[in-house]
Order: C-alpha cells, then structure tokens, then sequence
C-alpha cells in the first residue's frame, strides 16, 4: 500500500498578510535614517567663534538670559568694586554746609522725637518739606552712632549701592541688552556724587531706591496678570491672588518714596509710558491700577507744597514764559551735564531768562 502523500508546506499565502521572511523583507528594504550632521564645538575653532567665550563677558554683554550663579556673583562683586573704589573718600569727610539741619535738630536727637517727625514736621529744624522717610533714617542713625559723620556717609554710600543693583536687576527683568553696563554707568557717573557724599542729599539716594523697587514691583504685577489671565479659571485665579500682593508692595514703595522726595510723583506717569512701550497702546484697566497711585501722589504731594508754602516766603516777579524758558533751559543744561559731565558745580550761576531775548 503506498504511503499518503505528504502535504505541501509551502502552499500559497492568503494576501494582504506577508509571512515572517515577507516582514524581514520588507524591513530590509525601508531606506536607512540619515544620519544628522555632526555639530560642531562652540569652542572649535571651525565653528568661527572665539576659542574662549566666558560665560561672563557674555553676562555682561549679552540680553538676559539664564546665566550661572558663578557669572551673577562676578557681576555683582564688579559693580560693588565700583562704588566702594568711587566713594570710599566719603569715610573720611564730615558734613558740609545744610548738614546743620541734621546736627542741630532735636527731634533727630531725641528719643520722642520720632512721633514729631511724622506728625509734625514743622518742627523740624529748617525743614521745608514733609519728607518724614528721610528724617526716620537719620533718627535711626543717631541711636546708633550718634553724629558721628562716617556712618551717615555710609549709610548714603550703601543706598546707592543698592540702587545700583536694583537698577540693574530691574534692566534685565525688562530685556535691555547692556543691563550691566548701565548700571555700571550709574554707578560712577559724576552726577551722583553731590547726592551720594552730601549726607542731608539722602532724600536723593532714598527716594531713589523706593522708585525703582516700585517700579521692579509694578512689572512682576504686570506679568503675572497677564499670566493669570492665560492659565486655567482656578490657577489663574491663585495666580491673580498672588500677584495682587505685589500691586500692593508697588503702591506702598511709592508711598515710602513720596515720604522721602516729592519728585517721586511722576511713577504713575512713568509706568504708562512703559505700558506704551511694551504693548504699544495703553489701555482702559491700565489707567485703572493707575488711579490709587494718582491718589496717593496727590495727597501727599499737596501736603508737602501747604507746608512749603507755610515756611517759606517766596516773592517772584518771575513771568509765565520766564518759567517756561527756566524749565527747558534746565532740561536741556542737566541732559549735557549726563551726556559730558564736565564743569560740575554744587551751585550753578542763575539762568536769567531774559537775556536769551536780548
């Protein structure tokens, strides 16, 4: 009997579902990924840039971005060289000319004499102004120290200082390419000098700081509202919450920094301006946050010039058009003081207006 027939092992495939050698197959014949190009060392000479890039040159030159501990440490440690290499003769000076008030006002002096520096201002020695910020400083001092005049200077040399670093934070937070070199501008500029080393100058210094911490405040405000407006209903609810505080913190910096110099005043204005520039348009909430600040720098602004004008008796035979004519004149005399500080005086010879028509 002859054996059955083996069956076929190699019988026909249904289509449309490939054996184990059609899959090899097909997978052999997919055309090879290409292989990316090799990319060449920043420090390699063929990539064209130098064979050193510090990364801090590039802190100091470059916009703001996300440097090392290391580079901001370098940075911050150049601008404090600075100061201290420009100012480091205030040590050893001693007060000068209105320094007086400071020496010769009881309320500095005594321990009670901080309630009248605050409710009343009057009675500050050859005080015209209410700058009760100032005062509390040196009141502070004088437990301290006493009358001692190194301290005091200090004192200015350290606001200004800090001035600088703020400045210079607040430059970076807005993308200013050459933030360092700015604030290091700023640090050295001759102009500062009067405000830094004449102690009674302090509201110069102090005002100074409060503006720009306001200021730094009022932009992280700002960009985290619009943040919040982005993100999620409950997040950004958190997030408006948050940012609220900081509205809060700019407002009361302003306020301290009215406290400390009426010149203050124009923060409102300032941060308008910034609105229009960052966004080209300034809109109907803008004017809205800016209201309590408008507020504020009324009030304490007119409190300043009634108690001014209680003090001082000043007689004027000076025109409209003659103020118009002062005012641009001094415009313009301080913008070439900034730009060519040469020359520099404490006091200036008086700009009279009516020359310029002779």
């Amino acid at each position: 009997m002859p054996p059955p027939p083996r069956k076929n092992k190699n019988r026909t495939r249904r289509p449309g579902k490939p054996g184990k050698l059609n899959r090899v197959s097909a997978q052999q014949a997919k055309p090879p990924r290409p292989t990316p190009p090799a990319q060449t060392p920043a420090h390699s000479p063929a990539s064209g840039a130098p064979l050193l890039q510090s990364p801090i040159l590039r802190s100091l030159t470059a916009t703001p971005t996300a440097e090392s501990a290391l580079a901001i440490a370098f940075a911050v440690l150049i601008l404090c060289l600075l100061v201290v290499a420009s100012y480091l003769p205030a040590a050893f000076a001693g007060f000068v000319w209105d320094d007086a008030t400071i020496v010769e006002s009881k309320d500095v002096a005594a321990f009670s004499g901080l309630w009248n520096i605050w409710a009343s201002p009057g009675s500050i020695y050859n005080e015209a102004h209410y700058w009760p910020m100032v005062y509390t400083t040196f009141w502070l001092e004088h437990k301290l120290w006493g009358f001692t005049p190194r301290g005091y200077h200090l004192v200015n040399v350290a606001f200004h200082l800090a001035n600088v670093l703020v400045l210079w934070r607040l430059l970076r937070r807005m993308e200013i390419t050459g933030a360092w070199f700015a604030a290091a501008v700023f640090a050295v500029h001759p102009l500062h000098v009067e405000s830094v080393l004449w102690v009674i100058e302090r509201k110069d210094v102090l005002s100074g700081l409060f503006y720009l911490l306001a200021v730094s405040a009022y932009l992280r405000f700002a960009a985290g509202h619009v943040a919040g407006h982005i993100a999620g209903h409950v997040a950004g609810h958190i997030a408006e919450r948050r940012n609220w505080w900081l509205y809060f913190g700019a407002l009361l910096f302003y306020t301290l920094g009215l406290f400390s110099k009426s010149i203050v005043v124009t923060l409102p204005a300032a941060l308008l301006i910034w609105h229009w520039w960052k966004h080209g348009r300034i809109t109907y909430q803008n004017l809205l946050t800016m209201l309590p600040f408008f507020a504020v720098g009324l009030v304490i602004t007119l409190g300043d010039l009634t108690l001014a004008a209680s003090k001082e008796t000043i007689v004027s035979f000076i025109t409209i058009s003659e103020r118009f004519l002062n005012a641009a004149h001094a415009l313009w005399f301080y913008l070439g003081k900034l730009v060519l500080p040469v020359q520099l005086a404490v006091i200036y010879p008086h700009f009279n207006a009516a020359d310029s028509f002779a």
